[in-house]
């Protein structure tokens, strides 16, 4: 870095507690004229360090947060429709967005939420990202001032209303993640949010809010600023006459319920969990014993075990893996719950076979993993389409080239009317989805992990449609109605816990997915069914699957595709394989 870098950097770390590598790492790259990618869970100081960059700098920064309604024109801009009905196309009859706003002053265009802007809207980023330059039509091409940046947000553990980044995208941005800081910079945070000189209490909260992120019901823990109103809730709590633990779990719960995320499996509810944390953490700090409930000599206990052994004995034989995995399904199951892979591949092999309890306590786990994979499993047809159509009074996007071309003469002899003018629409005709599941006895081992990564990789999708998930053997379990609200996790959980077991009546899920296909209100329907094509009951399915508007089949390893590829033909729809390098699904 140069001596005027250096300098910026010093002044910036004087002003945020801490993040010393990510600040010369943003600063260098800021220097080095490219785009950032923040990165991390709330309350982890992105836009904090932002504003102050900001200032020290004294660079105009334009903010914008996304969400599913941004357009490209709401980034570009847009000409005034009035003005250019009257004056016509005008450079001052443009209205520039923040995005032209921040290439002509040479600023920095912050976006938060990054990843719930739509793709369409993205896209009108990429020219002028790699180039500096945009071509607006009518307008010309803007040319970016030095100075100009991009610099993005977002929260990449966040699975509702987010979308996918395109390559196309995250290839022009350097990235830059920012976890939770060390307890000590939260500590020292706190006292100056707070301006509380009871280090106690400051110490206190921060170890309880750090525990909501390690909590096994918990998907999300609190950020800082937990811990900032925690302490400052329970300091006017004590000036009311609240003391001791009363106050710390008052101020706990109210500063803590809603920035927590709760697991659907969890047997206890926010509140408990919150309280637990407390009175561990008072007990600790205290020296106060509690009772606890003691675990039997030995249980937990792990032993050494090598993986690789187990792997290659998987290789040569999946009856004496199984049996080598029961005499040590205790400690399969903690190093799963540790994040060992290893173990976790051993478990997939014979999931199956494995007792209730262990599939019990390791789903939940294993769910979270697979959501995640979920997300890299691009689904296409999804999307909502643009459309030209007549002028509503909630549109707020005028397609001015089509209204002057079919309302010239009205525009000019000043009799134009509503039903002229003509607006850009989101053709939202919703899809109604049902997937199937094969969980016959044929399904067993890795093929309900694979169900479990697909199921989840259509629900994260279909956020503005509605699906329904039906499991099959000889019968039809219902995992998720339409209509019904059930998280991505509370669905993989569910799959997981599935047991593969009797014969396969692909005729009969068919019939009942179809039902539930009718029985929905979107225009296009589909069906979507998992199964590797060996049924062995029921009557023929070629019948029923005719009854789909489309079909998707998709056949796991060692199916019988040709029986999959029959059925999708029969449905207008089409087959696909999928194994463990599952890239897309086309519904």
């Amino acid at each position: 870095m140069n001596s005027y870098t250096e300098m910026v950097s010093k002044i910036i770390k004087e002003r945020v507690v801490g993040r010393i590598r990510e600040i010369d790492t943003i600063i260098s790259a800021l220097a080095s004229e490219k785009h950032i990618l923040l990165e991390g869970p709330p309350g982890t100081s992105k836009t904090t360090i932002l504003r102050v960059i900001r200032d020290v700098l004294d660079t105009p920064v334009f903010f914008v947060t996304g969400n599913s309604d941004i357009t490209a024109t709401k980034l570009i801009g847009h000409f005034d429709p009035p003005k250019v009905l009257s004056e016509g196309y005008k450079k001052e009859n443009f209205i520039p967005g923040p995005l032209l706003e921040a290439m002509e002053k040479g600023g920095i265009l912050y976006i938060e939420e990054f990843n719930r802007i739509p793709e369409d809207a993205l896209n009108t980023l990429i020219t002028a990202m790699s180039e500096g330059e945009l071509a607006v039509p009518r307008l010309g091409t803007i040319k970016a001032k030095e100075g100009f940046r991009i610099v993005a947000a977002m929260n990449p553990y966040d699975d509702i209303g987010v979308g996918r980044l395109s390559r196309a995208i995250l290839d022009r941005f350097c990235s830059v993640k920012l976890d939770y800081q060390s307890k000590d910079e939260e500590v020292k945070i706190v006292k100056i949010r707070t301006n509380c000189s009871d280090a106690w209490l400051v110490e206190f909260a921060v170890e309880v809010v750090g525990r909501t992120r390690e909590h096994p019901d918990l998907k999300m823990g609190a950020s800082v600023r937990g811990a900032i109103d925690m302490v400052m809730l329970a300091q006017n709590l004590e000036r009311l006459g609240y003391v001791g633990l009363e106050a710390l779990k008052n101020s706990a719960v109210t500063a803590l319920r809603n920035k927590v995320w709760l697991r659907e499996m969890a047997e206890k509810d926010v509140d408990e969990i919150i309280i637990d944390l407390v009175l561990e953490v008072f007990f600790e700090k205290t020296g106060i014993k509690a009772r606890k409930e003691g675990k039997e000599e030995g249980e937990g206990k792990q032993i050494e075990i090598d993986w690789l052994e187990l792997k290659n004995l998987g290789m040569r034989s999946r009856r004496e893996l199984i049996q080598a995995i029961k005499r040590i399904e205790d400690e399969i199951t903690y190093a799963v719950l540790e994040g060992n892979r290893d173990a976790m591949e051993i478990a997939k092999i014979a999931w199956d076979k494995l007792s209730d309890e262990a599939r019990k306590k390791m789903a939940p786990y294993l769910a979270r993993v697979l959501v995640k994979k979920a997300k890299d499993v691009f689904v296409k047809g999804l999307k909502w389409k643009t459309k030209v159509g007549e002028y509503t009074f909630d549109s707020d996007e005028i397609c001015l080239d089509t209204t002057i071309e079919e309302s010239g003469i009205k525009i000019m002899t000043g009799v134009l009317e509503y039903s002229d003018i003509q607006v850009f629409k989101k053709d939202r005709a919703r899809k109604s989805i049902v997937i199937m599941l094969d969980k016959s006895g044929s399904m067993i081992g890795e093929k309900i992990f694979l169900a479990a990564i697909v199921a989840a990789s259509i629900a994260l999708g279909v956020k503005d449609h509605e699906y329904a998930i039906l499991a099959f053997d000889e019968d039809v379990e219902y995992i998720k109605r339409v209509g019904e609200t059930k998280s991505v996790d509370e669905i993989v959980e569910k799959i997981l816990l599935l047991k593969p077991y009797g014969c396969t009546d692909i005729a009969r899920v068919l019939k009942k997915g179809f039902e539930e296909l009718m029985a929905s209100k979107g225009k296009d329907r589909v069906g979507v069914i998992l199964t590797d094509g060996l049924y062995n009951t029921g009557e023929n399915p070629e019948e029923a699957a005719k009854q789909f508007p489309r079909l998707v089949v998709l056949c796991p390893p060692k199916g019988n595709f040709d029986t999959c590829e029959k059925l999708a033909k029969l449905g207008r729809g089409e087959a696909l394989k999928l194994d463990d390098r599952l890239g897309y699904i086309s519904i």
